[in-house]
């Protein structure tokens, strides 16, 4: 009550009592037309918007309360509820008490008491402001020339907004400190991981260059049969080259079957040359053979043909002979008649 100026009553009669008994009103006097009267009466409590009271040159409002028989009410200066808000700022925030038309109540700069919030910001409006009580989101808005942060609640039991002015600035220092340290944070993290992760992949990637090794001697030229990679691991890779172990060894029993094989082919295939070689001695001496009996077939061709070239002589010679005969005979016989 220490903050109080004046304490008065006005009751439903139309009477008026101060607290100070020595305080005169105007004759005629009715606090049934003054408007805090009207106002506590139609909904409950009554707070006017603020004014300099005439006696004591402060800065006041009319606080006034529905009572059973009238209305009681009292002048509150308002120097120490501003510091009271005002003791909310701090360096980077800084509070301001708004009424419903839009008129600035408290502020730390004094020049803007009263004025119209738009002098603040021209983003600044009662309806934007009352929108922002209702759903107590908090926007970006350039106040006095200056990024900001604005958050408005309203004031219970009055028509009156609370609204928090906050640096953007500033406000988003912590942030962006924030987000800085955990950018430094993921790099050292994401080094600490690639080297941890590089050393678990070059251990689980040994074994597959072990059995890559393995491999690519056995595909060389000289590959190695009797090699194995007696790899001693129970995981998906150990079975992998378990298995081409076993398929080495059975590769290994199938060449060897194969040389041992080449080796019976080999052993027939010397037996078969040198049967071949028998006989084409045989066929040398069948085809020398041969040779001379053609040989002498052929000089008894030709001994045959003399003799039939002789005989046809002999027969020519007989036949000549013959007609010498008969013409002989022919001779004798006419000789005879």
């Amino acid at each position: 009550s220490g903050d109080f100026i004046y304490f008065y009553f006005g009751s439903s009669e139309g009477e008026m009592t101060m607290h100070d008994p020595n305080e005169t009103l105007p004759e005629g006097y009715d606090p049934r037309t003054r408007p805090w009267y009207k106002g506590a009466q139609a909904n409950g409590s009554f707070i006017s918007a603020p004014y300099v009271d005439a006696t004591s040159g402060r800065m006041v409002i009319s606080v006034a309360q529905r009572v059973s028989g009238g209305v009681y009410a009292g002048d509150l200066g308002l120097d120490s509820v501003t510091q009271r808000v005002l003791n909310l700022a701090n360096e980077h925030v800084y509070p301001v008490i708004v009424d419903r038309q839009g008129s600035i109540i408290i502020h730390a700069n004094k020049d803007m008491v009263l004025k119209s919030i738009t002098s603040l910001s021209d983003e600044l409006s009662v309806d934007l402001v009352q929108q922002k009580a209702k759903s107590a989101a908090i926007s970006e808005i350039t106040v006095s020339n200056q990024a900001s942060f604005v958050s408005v609640a309203p004031i219970d039991g009055t028509d009156w907004y609370l609204m928090f002015v906050f640096d953007k600035q500033a406000a988003l220092a912590p942030v962006n400190d924030l987000i800085r340290n955990s950018a430094v944070f993921a790099v050292i993290l994401f080094v600490v991981i690639a080297v941890v992760m590089l050393k678990v992949i070059s251990a689980m990637l040994k074994p597959i260059e072990v059995l890559g090794d393995a491999i690519n001697e056995l595909a060389s030229g000289d590959g190695d049969l009797t090699k194995r990679i007696n790899l001693q691991r129970q995981d998906e890779i150990g079975h992998l080259a378990a298995g081409i172990d076993r398929f080495i060894q059975q590769l290994h029993g199938l060449m060897k079957d194969i040389a041992d094989d080449a080796d019976h082919l080999k052993q027939a295939a010397t037996l078969t040359n040198q049967s071949t070689q028998d006989s084409n001695q045989q066929i040398e001496r069948q085809q020398a053979e041969v040779t001379q009996v053609a040989t002498a077939v052929n000089e008894m061709a030709a001994t045959a043909n003399e003799v039939a070239n002789n005989a046809e002589q002999t027969a020519e010679a007989a036949r000549e002979s013959a007609e010498f005969s008969e013409q002989g005979k022919v001779l004798i016989g006419r000789n005879q008649q």
